[in-house]
């Protein structure tokens, strides 16, 4: 996303990648204080923030233009494979000497088959495999795939709320069906849980916010936000909000279905507030290297996040050492693929597509 009016969005990829990290050292650091835990845990929404703003930066980005499905997926092929594909060979060849196995004892052709043509998503057994984390990779894909419908379907507000509201019917009869007719397992539970229909709804509110967004009331409403000085307030509010839902002791108000309502209202507050709160140069370079990071940050997870543990004075101690060592070094390493890896195959796909057309073109 080009700088600018939409920096925003950078911001809060940003913001979407502290909480991944966050779940991850949490999940990974026993006998931490339970309001910590819980504040940790809800680091999860944070993918489904990362839907969200997939969702409105694919909108923008293609507002005022027609859709040319082969340039479009050329050029996510090249922003999403290359790093992927890197992750896919690394992990399992990290976890099997971690646990002193021979690499094809826990992965196998069929893995490597479905996670390299992102087709792991519908298979229970492979959804999260290969690559950690790469079932919100394969549920990128999946939506893109289903572009051409959506686009096709979606062409104003009042589409995408009925959109919205239904993909929230299907999510949750996705949930209740998969849970009667399978047996409750650890595997089945990650592959409902992670699911492309369970996140659907988080990228059909990232278009509806776009629709809203575009509307003369959305645009008064921000400059009246801006002018008034109480943008701090309201993002201030929504961050109270969000730590009210962490912290509740019903279960239901936690629902990933729930708390894709509540990010959704957060990114909503962002764009119309323009706070620096979260739109700053911090999040916001977070943000341009999330990709990276999010892929990278499961490494230094396993290596450095033990090593805090064992020099802390305490659990929660441990917790904070380990997440500042985890982040601190994925960052690092992140801007080093992004520049090295991550713009060049960006760069190619680009190239390749401005070809194609020039060739198309002169024949």
């Amino acid at each position: 996303m080009s700088s600018g009016r939409y920096d925003y969005i950078d911001a809060l990829r940003g913001v979407a990648i502290c909480g991944v990290l966050t779940i991850h050292v949490g999940l990974a650091s026993p006998d931490i204080h339970f309001l910590l835990l819980k504040l940790s845990e809800y680091g999860a929404v944070g993918v489904k923030l990362f839907f969200i703003v997939s969702a409105m930066t694919f909108c923008y980005s293609m507002s005022g233009k027609e859709f040319d499905p082969r340039t479009f997926y050329i050029r996510r092929f090249f922003r999403i494979a290359p790093m992927f594909y890197i992750a896919g060979i690394v992990y399992p060849y990290v976890f099997s000497v971690n646990s002193n196995h021979n690499i094809w004892n826990d992965y196998n052709l069929y893995d490597y088959i479905l996670t390299f043509t992102f087709l792991h998503g519908f298979f229970p057994e492979a959804i999260n495999k290969v690559v950690p984390g790469g079932w919100s990779i394969a549920c990128e894909m999946i939506f893109y795939a289903a572009l051409p419908f959506l686009l096709h379907f979606i062409t104003n507000m009042k589409r995408a709320l009925i959109a919205t509201f239904f993909s929230f019917l299907l999510a949750y009869s996705w949930r209740l069906s998969m849970r009667f007719f399978f047996d409750a397992s650890e595997m089945m539970d990650n592959f409902i849980l992670f699911g492309f229909l369970s996140n659907l709804p988080a990228f059909l509110c990232g278009i509806s916010i776009y629709q809203f967004l575009k509307t003369s009331f959305a645009q008064g409403l921000a400059l009246r936000l801006r002018r008034n000085f109480t943008a701090e307030v309201l993002v201030m509010g929504v961050l109270g909000l969000l730590i009210m839902v962490a912290l509740s002791p019903y279960r239901h108000v936690q629902d990933p279905l729930v708390s894709i309502v509540v990010i959704s209202i957060f990114v909503l507050a962002t764009a119309l507030s323009g706070t620096r709160l979260i739109n700053n140069k911090l999040f916001r370079y977070l943000g341009v290297v999330s990709y990276s990071l999010y892929l990278v940050h499961f490494l230094f997870l396993m290596i450095l996040l033990p090593i805090a543990q064992r020099l802390a004075i305490s659990p929660d101690a441990g917790f904070v050492v380990g997440f500042i060592l985890v982040s601190s070094f994925s960052v690092c390493v992140a801007g080093i693929t992004y520049r090295y890896i991550e713009i060049p195959m960006i760069e190619l796909g680009r190239r390749l597509t401005v070809r194609s057309r020039s060739v198309a073109v002169g024949g």
